[in-house]
């Protein structure tokens, strides 16, 4: 395909994807009373808000342990220190990179430069996204057992099992469809499906301590992120229990995975203001805490960008010779 082609289809889905981005906003703000936003946010704890913001900026800590460990798994080396860079600096494309810049691409391309490996960069990403995504499961399916159940917290005993039943099924799913792929011959020239088939087929079959180290700190990424929004809906309505928290975030996490709006601008919002009535909550309630949970968002994806702004400007500044000759 032409390459002006590409770029032409790349600018036409972000543009499709900022107007879905608009129109979520709109659709939020004009089925909320702006009075009632008002009252509720005067009575607003922001002490409670700023503690959210320092739990959420923590969380990147585990996502970062769960990174080096899926990395020892695979035998490959990256330091600790280079990691968290790499991650903090991927919130901000996660959260405001424009045009199809993504977390998991930064994460992709810096990790290709240390290991020189496309192929074993995309196998990192792909079994973060199996952890990531089996931990997510489990939660989801467990927030939505205990609202069913109306508060039983006995089902949080479920979240030991379910992550390695969903790594299971999830590895098996990819490695068969990767096999899938693999016959054709046309697309093994250009994808190599049957070393990705081979290594995610392998991946359950970790030792037990090494995959659960790494279910651990996705678990806790997870956990820490709950707590975090459960923080902001607390500043907002202390009444409000944790067991709301625990299935709104995995759910808007799970939505905002999908490619459907900017960044997941707009989505994310609408999704946590269209939960809390769907509960049985006050939607101003909902309507506000999806604003504070977008400036949360953007807040740390501020430092994130500030600090890989400054790290860039730096690196070009040590470049620079200084000496005269």
């Amino acid at each position: 395909m032409d390459k002006s082609v590409k770029e032409t289809r790349k600018r036409v889905l972000f543009l499709i994807q900022v107007v879905i981005s608009i129109i979520l906003f709109y659709t939020i703000f004009n089925h909320i009373n702006l009075n009632q936003v008002r009252n509720v946010a005067e009575d607003m704890k922001i002490g409670y808000f700023l503690l959210a913001l320092l739990i959420k900026l923590s969380s990147i800590l585990f996502s970062t342990a769960m990174l080096g460990v899926i990395i020892e798994i695979l035998q490959l080396f990256v330091p600790y220190k280079e990691l968290l860079k790499i991650y903090f600096s991927s919130f901000f494309y996660n959260s405001l990179g424009v045009g199809t810049i993504g977390g998991d691409l930064y994460r992709w391309y810096k990790l290709q430069k240390i290991n020189g490996s496309n192929d074993a960069s995309s196998l990192i990403i792909m079994t973060e996204k199996i952890i990531i995504f089996s931990v997510l499961l489990s939660f989801a399916f467990v927030g939505l057992l205990i609202a069913a159940l109306n508060g039983s917290y006995i089902m949080l005993f479920l979240l030991i099992p379910l992550p390695f039943v969903f790594v299971w099924g999830l590895s098996q799913v990819f490695q068969n469809f990767f096999h899938f792929l693999g016959k054709f011959k046309t697309l093994k020239k250009w994808y190599p499906f049957d070393f990705f088939s081979t290594h995610l087929g392998k991946f359950p079959q970790t030792p037990p301590e090494k995959l659960a180290k790494a279910i651990l700190f996705s678990s806790l990424f997870y956990i820490v992120n709950i707590i975090a929004f459960a923080f902001i809906v607390y500043s907002v309505d202390p009444t409000i229990p944790i067991s709301v928290s625990m299935i709104i975030v995995p759910v808007v996490i799970l939505f905002t995975s999908l490619p459907i709006t900017f960044q997941g601008f707009g989505l994310r919002e609408i999704t946590v203001a269209y939960l809390f009535p769907a509960l049985g909550y006050s939607s101003v309630t909902g309507a506000i805490v999806a604003i504070l949970y977008l400036f949360a968002n953007l807040a740390i994806a501020g430092l994130s960008g500030l600090y890989t702004v400054s790290h860039k400007i730096k690196l070009r500044s040590d470049a620079t010779p200084t000496d005269e000759r």
